[in-house]
This record gives C-alpha cells, structure tokens and sequence, in this order.
C-alpha cells in the first residue's frame, strides 16, 4: 500500500521534480564554465579584493572567491538553497492539498493507516531532493572533467559529499516542518506559502547576521546557521554535529506531523 501511495506522489510531482533537476544541473554547468573563464582571465584576484567581508562570510568564506570555491558556489548558492527548500516544501504539503481537494476520502476509503499517508510525503520529498541533489553532484563532477583546465586544482569528492549531506539536513528540516503544517492545515497553499516564507526569512536573517553581529543570537535559530560549506571544502572535517543536529530536529518535526495528522478530522 506504501508504494501505491508513492507512485501516486511521485506521478503528481514528477513536472516539478525533473524541472528542478534540469535546472539545477544545468546551473553546475553553467559555474564550471564560468570558473574556467575567470581562471583563464586571472580575475578572481580582483574579484576576491571587490567582494565585501560580509558576502564572502555570508557565502561561507574567501574560498568562494576561487576556482574551487566557485564550481562548489552551486551547493551554496541562495537561489539554489532555497529553490531546492521551497520545492521540496511543496511536495511534503501533500496531505493538506489532499484535505483541500477531497482526494482524501478516496485515499481513506481502503483500510490506509493515516501514519502511512504522512510517511508516503516524507518519503516522496526525501527521495525527490536526494535524486535532486545527487544529479548536480554528477553534473558538477562532469562539467569539471569536461572544462577544468590540466593541472587546475579540484574539489575533493568526497567532502563536496558532505557538503551536500549537510544541504540535504537542512531541506529535510524545512520537509518536516511542512509536513507539521500540512497535518493540521486543510489548504495546501498554507501549509507550504508558510514554511516556503520561514525558509526565506530565516535564510535572510542567517545573512543578515554576517553583517550585523548583533543578530547572531537570533540567527542560530536558524537551520541555514547550520549549513557550512566553506569550512568543510577547506578542511575536510565532517559537519556530523551538523547534520546531527538537523536530522534530529526534522525527527521531532515529523512526530508532530504523525500526531497532529492522525489525530485531525479529515
């Protein structure tokens, strides 16, 4: 029955999630090629020298102002960040667009446990960001093959890995909250405009913060706070306490939303 539920997700989202492939791999592309060009030109000195403290902190760094830093930009880029949130925000809003439509009572009309109805969107949203995710790994990995020059240092795979498991902590923490919302919502609009606007907000205040010191306090209430790439790129060390972090807050997130959605008249 878990799997039905699936398929039926998965044929829903299916236009957005190929959408979002599309455009985020081809957007690895498109920053390989864009690091080569200021490689051959040797401009990312003056880029570096252009670019206030505060971005580069707030991009995670003055890596980012190299070619190392810039073919990773695609993992830590806002647009991409939160492109990646609110899509994935909207696919874990599915129970409250089924209370909305009435699609629903066809769904309950079999013997389906409500747990499983949260559990199918926990799992089509996880499923659809990892896929996600692992295509701008693949398509960074070879657009570098393709167009970095010989001898041109490149990322390390692997922590470029835990760059995006760390990513993918975040999302998921924004998913689980939109399944929270989604367990008691009864239109879809409000349970995925509200958490879409929260990520926007908390992704503004974690950037805000790197101007303004006054709002770091508030700003580790933030899932982005715990999102950094640069350090790991740098180092090599694995943001475990990160991603530990995250993962547990979206476990809380999502008992919420079994209990909120098992215990709702639909």
């Amino acid at each position: 029955m878990l799997w039905v539920l699936m398929r039926r997700s998965f044929a829903r989202h299916r236009a957005l999630g190929a959408g979002l492939a599309g455009v985020l791999a081809g957007f690895q592309f498109l920053l390989v090629l864009i690091a080569v060009n200021l490689e051959r030109q040797g401009l990312f000195s003056q880029l570096g020298a252009f670019m206030p403290p505060f971005i580069q902190e707030a991009l995670g760094g003055v890596l980012v102002a190299s070619f190392t830093g810039t073919i990773a930009l695609g993992f830590f880029h806002p647009v991409v960040m939160l492109a990646l949130t609110c899509g994935t925000v909207y696919v874990a809003s599915e129970p409250a667009g089924e209370v909305e439509h009435g699609l629903v009572d066809l769904v309950v009309a079999r013997p389906v446990p409500r747990h499983l109805i949260v559990t199918r969107s926990l799992l089509v949203s996880v499923a659809m960001s990892a896929g996600i995710v692992a295509l701008m790994l693949a398509a960074n990995d070879i657009a570098v093959r393709l167009f970095a020059p010989p001898g041109t240092p490149v990322l390390v795979q692997r922590r470029l890995l835990w760059v995006a498991l760390n990513l993918l902590s975040v999302i998921w923490c924004f998913s689980a909250a939109a399944l929270a919302m989604a367990g008691h919502a009864r239109r879809r609009g409000s349970a995925a405009g509200v958490i879409a606007l929260v990520a926007v907000f908390l992704y503004l205040l974690q950037f805000a913060a790197a101007a303004w010191h006054a709002l770091r306090p508030a700003a580790r209430l933030s899932p982005f706070h715990y999102y950094e790439p640069m350090p790991v790129l740098l180092s090599g060390t694995p943001p475990i306490p990160n991603v530990a972090g995250l993962l547990l807050t979206a476990a809380v997130l999502l008992i919420t939303a079994q209990v909120l959605y098992s215990s709702r008249d639909l």
